[in-house]
């Protein structure tokens, strides 16, 4: 089974939001955004064609320095010594 997708702009899924039917039987309703991370839906002005507002939040693809790394930075011999 495929992996869910979460991290940055790729947690982004398009969907069609429902508020009903017309009296043709058809689907009505804007294309939007559903966030994957929290299940939040976001309404695009230009549908599927815009872009998702903003990356999805979540912590995995954050990259951080560590503490230790932080404290020795200054100690790095950048030209090879």
């Amino acid at each position: 089974m495929a992996v869910l997708e979460r991290s940055g702009y790729r947690g982004w899924w398009p969907i069609r939001v429902h508020l009903g039917k017309d009296r043709h039987g058809q689907m009505q309703g804007p294309e939007g955004f559903r966030n994957m991370h929290n299940g939040q839906v976001v309404v695009a002005e230009k549908g599927w064609d815009g872009e998702p507002p903003y990356p999805t939040g979540d912590l995995g693809c954050v990259k951080t320095a560590s503490e230790l790394y932080r404290e020795n930075y200054d100690r790095i011999a950048w030209e090879g010594r």
